[in-house]
Formats: structure tokens, C-alpha cells, sequence
């Protein structure tokens, strides 16, 4: 039988499919665990999560403990002019930052704002540069740090203390991706020294598959950056660096005991790249948690996780909402043991936040944030940032008139 070019395609990718759907099963249902598993007394008795969360199967996940009443919001405001995306937040050297850009036709520009603990409103916008979708900052003494996202490389700025204008320093780079989209967001890590990693995601083009993104790190040298290395799959969403612990997010969690010189890929996140629809993570004291979310008997729950051991175990995992199907970009922050966690869900013109006073012992009633009744939340991008108690919140708004997106920072306490 004659097979030309186009069939034999056809019959390529049938197979690769069905391989691909054989390999998701064998993964994610383990030991026929899964049919097995009782959501339905959720809310007054334990449930045992199958193998895709948890190494031993008799581990427990249960509910987070709600006797608080919610945070109640400080009011919000617009920091942009016109079209602005992606307002990422900060408290830094005790003032609060914001980044976010405004995008004047194909390319945008990024803007810095900035306010006192005491002040009542934003200094006005400071412009860093011309190209750059979204920026991370961190602080290195009284200088500042704002690592900026362009769309093949990232590219690091600086100002100190009697500067008026943000310096272009080192650049990340990675080789140019034709035909994916570029724009992937990097993360100075969180705790000591964590200025000198950056974490970042870069698009890779595998040709018959499409853009794919993956997991690099890159180390601060004594004048630029090394070369990124490869760590895993996914979208980057941050790190955590403790000497020479460090504990990397993204579709996985990965560790490093050994100053970033070789990770693992722990079990402690899911196997499988459809189920994750954003990922959290932060350290409160000598806790870390992250939030997730995670399918259980058909029903899709928001995950809380923590670990006392760096990563190397989760065996606390509490249900923070059941069966919500379409939830989005789940986040966490802490200031010594106060948390918050935030996330989105469908349809709804608000951001989802809880709070809890005790390192995630005990949580609030959840809050409900609308930056704008009248405007609805884009549901694209979630920032969060705190100063003890206060919390600051960056979101997007859509503007159905308009067609624009909106930049806006909320405070919540």
C-alpha cells in the first residue's frame, strides 16, 4: 500500500497522541487510587489524596480553618494613563513600589511608581525604559534593583540613592525564539542574598509542537550574570533562597541543597501540565507554602501546601475551595507569619483573598476585592506584597468600552 507524505503525517501524529494520552493516565491515575477517593464529606472528615500529591498514600489533606472575618479593603486606585498591564508590587526599604507598562502601539513602555508607608497616593511615574512588558524588583542595600522583561532577553536597571534616572545594566540573554511570543516574566528570589538569582522562564520553539516555555537560573557575577541553566518545564513564578537551600516553582517544584549547583524535581507538585493553572509560593519564618491547584474525583480544588523541611516534604495539604473548575493565578505572600493567598475565579469581577495571622494555622472569612465595580477584572495577572498586616494587591482590569486594559493597586488589611 502506497503511503504518501501527507498520510504518513496523519498517522504520526495519531500515534504520538494516543502515546502522549496513554502517558498523562499512567501518571496522574496511580494504583486505581483514584476512583476510589471520597470528596463528599469534605467539610467534616479527612480524605486520602492518590499518589500525584502525595509519597505516602495514608497522608491526610483536609480543610483550612476559617475563624477570622475577612480583610477589609483600604480602597484602590489606577496607577496607569492609558492601556497599562501587568502591575507588579512591592515593599521595599519601607516604601511600596509598582511596576507595570503601557503599551503605545506594538511595544511598550515600562513606568515605576512609588509611595511612603504614611502617604496617601503614588509619586508620579518615573519611565525606565522603551520595550519591556513587566519587571521584578528586589534591593541590593539602599540600591534598587528591576530586572525587565524584553522580549528575547531580560535585562537588569539600577538606581541608589540621589539618582534621577534608572541605569541599563546586564542582560540575561537566551537565543531568540522566532515566532513565539518572548514576553516570560523573571523573579529575583525571596530571602537573603536572593538579589543575586534571578529566576525566569524563556520560550522555545520545537517546531511541529509549538512554543513551549521552560525553567532557567541565572547567578550575579562581578560584572553581569552567568549564562542561565536550564532547571525544568513551565512558567517561572518564583524562588526561595535559604543558604544554600533554594526551592524553584514552576509546572514543578525543584530543590537545590547545594547553592543551585543541581536540583531535584519533588513530588510535592502535579505531574501534569494541564492541571496547573497558577502557582504560589513564599516563606513564612521557617515555613514554606505554596498554593495550587489540584484535581480530585473530577472536582478541581485551590490547594494550600507547606512544608517545615524546605520543599522535601508536604505534609500538610489543605483545601482552601472545593470543586472550583475554573480557578486562576493562585498566589501567596508573607511578612514574618502573616500570609495571604489570592486567586480568580470564572465569572466573577473580583480578586479572591484570605489572610491568616499565624504562618497558615488559621485563615479569614474570604474577601472579595473590586478595584472598579463597574470595570471587570482581567483575570491575566495577580501581584501581591506586604508590609506586616498590609497588604498590596496588583491587578488588571478590562475595559469592555474601551478594549483596554487598566492597571490598578488595591491595599487590603
Amino acid at each position: 500500500m502506497h503511503v504518501n507524505n501527507i498520510q504518513f503525517f496523519c498517522i504520526l501524529l495519531v500515534l504520538v497522541t494516543l502515546a502522549s494520552c496513554a502517558t498523562n493516565d499512567s501518571s496522574f491515575y496511580s494504583d486505581g487510587d483514584y476512583d476510589s477517593l471520597d470528596t463528599d464529606h469534605i467539610d467534616h472528615e479527612l480524605v486520602y489524596a492518590d499518589e500525584h500529591i502525595n509519597d505516602d498514600k495514608d497522608e491526610p489533606i483536609g480543610k483550612i480553618e476559617i475563624v477570622h472575618p475577612a480583610p477589609k479593603s483600604l480602597g484602590c486606585e489606577r496607577v496607569d494613563a492609558a492601556d497599562g498591564r501587568s502591575p507588579n508590587v512591592f515593599y521595599i526599604n519601607q516604601r511600596w513600589y509598582v511596576t507595570y507598562s503601557e503599551w503605545s502601539e506594538e511595544f511598550p513602555w515600562l513606568y515605576v511608581r512609588s509611595r511612603g508607608v504614611n502617604d496617601d497616593s503614588w509619586s508620579e511615574p518615573e519611565t525606565v525604559a522603551y520595550g519591556v512588558s513587566e519587571a521584578t524588583m528586589s534591593a541590593d542595600g539602599d540600591t534598587l534593583l528591576l530586572m525587565a522583561v524584553r522580549q528575547f532577553y531580560k535585562v537588569e536597571f539600577s538606581k541608589t540613592p540621589g539618582d534621577d534616572n534608572w541605569i541599563e545594566g546586564s542582560k540575561i540573554p537566551n537565543e531568540k525564539t522566532y515566532i513565539c511570543d518572548g514576553y516570560e516574566p523573571a523573579h529575583y528570589l525571596t530571602g537573603k542574598d536572593g538579589h543575586n538569582w534571578v529566576v525566569t522562564s524563556f520560550d522555545y520553539n520545537t517546531g511541529i509542537f509549538g512554543c513551549t516555555t521552560n525553567v532557567w537560573l541565572a547567578h550575579r557575577n562581578e560584572s553581569g550574570f552567568d549564562e542561565p541553566k536550564q532547571i525544568g518545564n513551565g512558567e517561572a513564578v518564583g524562588g526561595v533562597l535559604n543558604g544554600s537551600n533554594m526551592l524553584l516553582a514552576g509546572v514543578h517544584m525543584y530543590l537545590s541543597e547545594n547553592g543551585g549547583e543541581t536540583f531535584s524535581k519533588l513530588k510535592g507538585g502535579d505531574k501534569t501540565n494541564d492541571q496547573i493553572r497558577g502557582e504560589g509560593l513564599a516563606q513564612s519564618e521557617s515555613k514554606i507554602l505554596a498554593i495550587q491547584t489540584y484535581n480530585y474525583a473530577n472536582k478541581q480544588n485551590l490547594v494550600i501546601l507547606e512544608s517545615e523541611d524546605f520543599g522535601k516534604s508536604w505534609p500538610v495539604k489543605l483545601i482552601v475551595k472545593q470543586d472550583t473548575l475554573h480557578t486562576y493565578k493562585p498566589k501567596l505572600s508573607a511578612d514574618g507569619k502573616d500570609v495571604v493567598a489570592a486567586w480568580f475565579e470564572q465569572n466573577s469581577p473580583t480578586v479572591q483573598l484570605i489572610t491568616s495571622p499565624d504562618g497558615g494555622e488559621k485563615w479569614s472569612a474570604t474577601l472579595e476585592l473590586a478595584p472598579d465595580p463597574n470595570v471587570s477584572v482581567a483575570q491575566d495577572h495577580l501581584s501581591l506584597a506586604m508590609n506586616g498586616k498590609r497588604i498590596a494587591v496588583g491587578v488588571n482590569l478590562l475595559n469592555q468600552e474601551t478594549g483596554e486594559r487598566e492597571a490598578w493597586v488595591c491595599f487590603v488589611e
